[in-house]
């Protein structure tokens, strides 16, 4: 009795182990052709393989029993694994390899699974190249009760809140989910794929009267699943992603009783690494700790070395025995792996370097991952690339964006890669031959290296790819403009009908809508002192009314701030400014201007009016918008009667005169009337202005306003030291405005050399400050 009590104990102890399956195999190209050489699943992201992060995330959701699925470079993921102690009898958790040559999808992995009787109890599913800092434990508890409750609960997908455009969100994820309200139970799951239109079943709103329709999830393919996963996959041979697997389960749930929920996450970090654009995006939440305590100075296991990296101001990374001449500059968003080396006079920023690597002299790098053992000549420049461990680049070499240089290629010297170019040591094979999940096998090269595309000293081919590819090739660190690109193309097939409309029945532009809005609502919290967090709310339902991007709200935000001084200028205005605004006949008959010329001037005020009440956007649409206010139109719109119209015209033709009198104002007045709004300004700006891209959306806007404003651009000291001083602009970002004027359709290149003018001697306070404190640190 007591051994049959033993065993029933040891297997209610093996039913309640959590277990884990990791497909570490992509099934795609998307990554060709570094992944003729690696895994994806053993790329570097910030240093370390993606497999150490997915790995990670699965113990500390308190993981016993992880099955690595391995395909191609199955012996190369083995040998990592048993190198870095996760098969070792010390690791966290017990991890196996299963490996499957023959395997061509994740459904044939998962039926492999079921065929070998692995799977005994709940279990999470996951692929190889994801990042996440998910909490597990209460989902797959939560998962585990409602299945005591009800069985018919097979799957529970996680999905994380991200806006569409989020750039986290990869296009070939673009899901749409449809739940019941009450019970988060999937109704309807379908890809986007880049559809401009949706079809939904109409059963679905006969049959349910409370939904949830969402499309600003991000599917994080982590799922914890039921026993019967592995058998239903093993059951239906179509199923051979994951996808399939939920579309056949809908389709099938009235026959077969399964049933599918969702969760959705909203705080916390789940991306996968499945295309070079997510490779960008992923790197760079590392790097700015979205995703901790997955970053690269935290020791994530005890095969990693304590204070392998540390970290500096403005997300700078440096590993140990790091050698860095004193005129490079690391500006922000850095890993230098250790044992590397930097010439002077060497910029580096959004990008990793890998270990042991050697970088020249007069070096540019922007948004370039560079793995271990790469040596880069001098007076070369990188940007948005991938570059492989082992690969040497000589001197001059200029390699844009979307490029990829895979294992041990060479480039060089005098080399101008185009972008989307790829360049691997392997000959490409032909059609229908090439995959990413095949060994590399011999083949006959008929091939030969072209010294005119990658340099007399260049070791490698360019890898030529058909539509598909060159597609794919172009979507490189660009799906968003993909998207913009198809949607313009929409657009011109349509220009022609749209010329033929009027212009006034055009919609009105949401931007300039948006921006009088956030003027009104910052005026009236001025004058009934509302708080800066009310404003905030205020402001944020009108950016999601018009759909307004984080950009344009943060240059939006900083241009109101600046123009209610010039407003409060306005009405500061002396008695005698305002007379002088508003009296042209008595300027007449001082000037002796005759009735014609005074009828020119009027038109002229008119004209004039209108470009004030454009608010200094103006370009050409908005200034037409401004001048034709239509009158009679707006009148029977907001059901005006004759009396108020006429009030408010009379009272039009007085403000008019207010914002003459304000174009009038010195640096001084203006400085005056903005000195009081700066204060109870600061929570708005901080609010808004939180890192490096808003800051230069802030500083953006600085330019403009003052810009188009010269008269009073002596006030830009004040502004740019206020906004230092409460640590609103960092000193970093001030300089790199500073230094590279980025072009403007709103300001002219004279204007805003005049503008940085203007900021000299603040530029030059900073430069001085800079200098004392690397004294008293030496």
């Amino acid at each position: 009795m007591a051994g049959r009590g033993r065993k029933k104990a040891d297997i209610m102890e093996q039913e309640d182990v959590l277990q884990a399956v990791i497909i570490a195999d992509s099934f795609d190209v998307r990554f060709a052709p570094i992944t003729k050489d690696i895994p994806r699943a053993l790329m570097p992201v910030a240093n370390r393989p993606l497999l150490e992060y997915t790995l990670h995330f699965l113990v500390a959701a308190g993981i016993q029993e992880i099955f690595v699925f391995c395909c191609a470079h199955a012996n190369k993921i083995i040998k990592y694994l048993n190198d870095t102690g996760w098969t070792s009898d010390k690791a966290p958790c017990q991890v196996t390899t299963q490996v499957s040559e023959d395997s061509l999808s994740p459904g044939d992995a998962l039926r492999l699974i079921y065929d070998r009787s692995l799977i005994r109890t709940d279990f999470v599913l996951v692929m190889g190249d994801l990042v996440s800092t998910i909490n597990l434990q209460p989902i797959i508890q939560q998962h585990k009760q409602r299945r005591l409750k009800d069985k018919v609960t097979v799957m529970t997908m996680l999905f994380r809140e991200a806006a569409p455009r989020h750039h986290t969100r990869s296009s070939d994820d673009d899901v749409v989910l449809v739940t019941e309200r009450d019970t988060n139970r999937v109704l309807h799951y379908q890809m986007v794929e880049g559809q401009s239109k949706l079809d939904l079943p109409l059963d679905l709103f006969s049959d349910q009267s409370d939904l949830d329709i969402r499309y600003n999830l991000l599917d994080c393919h982590v799922s914890v699943c039921s026993p019967q996963v592995p058998q239903l996959f093993a059951d239906n041979f179509d199923y051979q992603t994951r996808n399939d697997f939920v579309r056949g389960i809908l389709v099938h749930e009235e026959i077969m009783g399964n049933q599918v929920q969702a969760h959705v996450v909203t705080d916390e970090y789940a991306a996968r690494v499945s295309s070079p654009p997510m490779y960008d995006a992923v790197s760079k939440d590392i790097l700015q700790r979205w995703t901790y305590p997955l970053v690269p100075d935290n020791r994530l296991s005890s095969q990693e070395q304590e204070g392998f990296y540390t970290l500096r101001r403005h997300h700078v990374y440096r590993g140990r025995d790091v050698f860095l001449d004193h005129d490079s500059v690391l500006e922000e968003n850095v890993v230098i792996g250790p044992g590397t080396r930097i010439g002077s006079h060497t910029t580096i920023s959004n990008s990793v370097i890998g270990q042991n690597c050697v970088i020249g002299d007069n070096v540019s790098l922007e948004g370039a991952y560079l793995w271990d053992n790469v040596t880069l000549g001098s007076s070369c420049s990188l940007t948005q690339c991938i570059v492989c461990s082992g690969v040497t680049i000589a001197d001059r070499v200029v390699v844009e964006p979307s490029c990829v240089l895979a294992l041990n290629v060479e480039v060089g010297p005098d080399v101008h890669l185009p972008a989307g170019t790829r360049v691997s040591l392997h000959p490409m094979q032909t059609p229908g031959a090439e995959d990413d999940f095949q060994e590399p096998t011999e083949t006959v090269q008929h091939q030969t290296y072209q010294p005119d595309r990658i340099g007399t000293e260049g070791k490698g081919y360019i890898w030529e790819g058909d539509d598909d590819q060159d597609s794919l090739v172009a979507a490189m660190w660009g799906l968003r403009l993909e998207q913009e690109d198809s949607s313009s193309e929409e657009s011109e097939e349509s220009s022609e009908e749209e010329d033929n409309l009027d212009e006034e029945n055009s919609p009105p532009d949401d931007i300039r809508i948006f921006y009088t809005e956030v003027l009104d609502s910052m005026q009236r919290a001025i004058e009934e002192n509302i708080n800066a967090d009310n404003l905030i709310l205020e402001i944020n339902s009108s950016k999601y009314a018009y759909n307004i991007s984080m950009q344009e709200l943060n240059v939006c935000v900083v241009r109101c701030v600046l123009e209610s001084a010039h407003l409060r200028a306005s009405l500061m205005a002396t008695a005698s400014e305002y007379l002088a605004a508003l009296k042209p006949n008595e300027r007449m008959y001082a000037y002796n201007i005759s009735m014609q010329e005074l009828n020119v001037c009027v038109v002229r005020c008119v004209l004039e009016s209108a470009h004030l009440r454009a608010s200094l956007m103006a370009t050409a649409s908005e200034y037409l918008a401004a001048l034709k206010p239509r009158k009679n139109e707006r009148m029977y719109a907001y059901n005006i009667s004759m009396q108020e119209l006429n009030v408010c015209v009379v009272r039009c033709v007085l403000e008019s005169a207010h914002l003459r009198a304000l174009l009038l104002a010195t640096a001084s007045e203006y400085l005056a009337a903005l000195k009081p709004l700066l204060q109870p300004m600061k929570g708005l700006l901080k609010n808004y202005i939180r890192n490096s891209e808003s800051q230069q959306d802030c500083l953006m806007a600085l330019e403009e306003y003052f810009g188009t404003h010269l008269n009073i651009s002596a006030v830009l000291v004040s502004v740019l030291n206020f906004l230092y001083n409460e640590d609103i602009l960092e000193e970093d970002s001030i300089l790199k405005w500073y230094r590279h004027t980025a072009p403007s359709s709103t300001v002219p290149q004279k204007a805003q050399q005049q503008v940085r003018t203007a900021a000299t001697k603040f530029i030059q306070w900073l430069q001085e400050a800079e200098e004392e404190s690397e004294e008293d640190s030496d």
